[in-house]
């Protein structure tokens, strides 16, 4: 099989497309997660809840780690 110019274009189109989907899942997982942290943070405020504030800053921890990942992606 012979390597075509327009082969090997479309080998990496192929893959630039691949990589910017499982960047696109992976912003649409850290888009639930901040759905959710909004809620609990609220949640912590209204209720004067220690404990879902603490899980919304401990969540934070790994939405910060994941903005990271896809900075470097």
């Amino acid at each position: 099989m012979v390597a075509t110019k327009e082969a090997h274009s479309y080998h990496i189109s192929q893959k630039v497309i691949d990589e910017l989907e499982n960047i696109k899942t992976y912003l649409l997982e850290m888009c639930g997660l901040v759905e959710s942290q909004v809620g609990g943070a609220f949640k912590a405020i209204i209720d004067a809840d220690s404990q879902w504030a603490t899980r919304v800053r401990e969540t934070d921890k790994r939405l910060n780690q994941m903005e990271v990942d896809i900075d470097e992606e």
